[in-house]
């Protein structure tokens, strides 16, 4: 029982570290350095026969990537993270 619980440890930490240590090959060296100054990185895109872009937004958290996951996750809460929304239906 130790044994696989200590083996199921292993595999925690190697999964958490390998989200943490993993690179950003499509930033600029200059959107590198925003990040490390706790600045937001925001890339849009013009989608053909759509009235509305993709946004995608780019920051460093300070959390653990499995708390990064169950936030992104919780698709019932993130209507509530836009302020003033008036509709929302995940």
């Amino acid at each position: 029982m130790a044994l696989k619980s200590f083996l199921v440890f292993v595999l925690t930490l190697y999964a958490s570290l390998s989200f943490s240590i993993t690179s950003f090959p499509e930033h600029t060296q200059a959107e590198l350095t925003k990040l490390m100054n706790k600045e937001l990185i925001i890339h849009s895109k013009k989608i053909p026969g759509c009235p509305w872009p993709e946004i995608t937004i780019f920051a460093l958290i300070d959390v653990l990537p499995v708390e990064a996951a169950a936030l992104f996750s919780n698709y019932q809460d993130q209507k509530h993270y836009i302020p003033d929304l008036l509709k929302s239906n995940p």
